[in-house]
């Protein structure tokens, strides 16, 4: 459970200010969670034995077909293109 002080200090860090309801909420929200990652400390998560490797498979999504015109694809795009990609502005400028 979250000390009052602690509380305070994560509204601080994350520049907020809550009425009283909302810390009420927003506190037993977080111990909610805290308490959630506690219990992942009881899962046994061994490794597998030393003789046994572990087999990683590819596998195809079921419905997928190929497609070998791309150009017709991408004359359908709306972004710009280069070199036969679609360009997309980054969300974190």
């Amino acid at each position: 459970m979250l000390t009052n002080e602690e509380f305070l200090r994560l509204q601080q860090l994350a520049n907020i200010k809550l009425s009283p309801e909302e810390q009420v909420k927003l506190g037993t929200q977080l111990d909610n969670i805290i308490q959630f990652i506690g219990q992942l400390d009881q899962i046994n998560i061994s490794s597998p034995k030393k003789n046994k490797k572990a087999e990683l498979t590819l596998r195809t999504i079921a419905g997928v077909r190929e497609f070998p015109d791309t150009k017709k694809l991408l004359d359908n795009v709306k972004h710009p293109l280069k070199n036969n990609s679609i360009v997309i502005k980054s969300a974190l400028g």
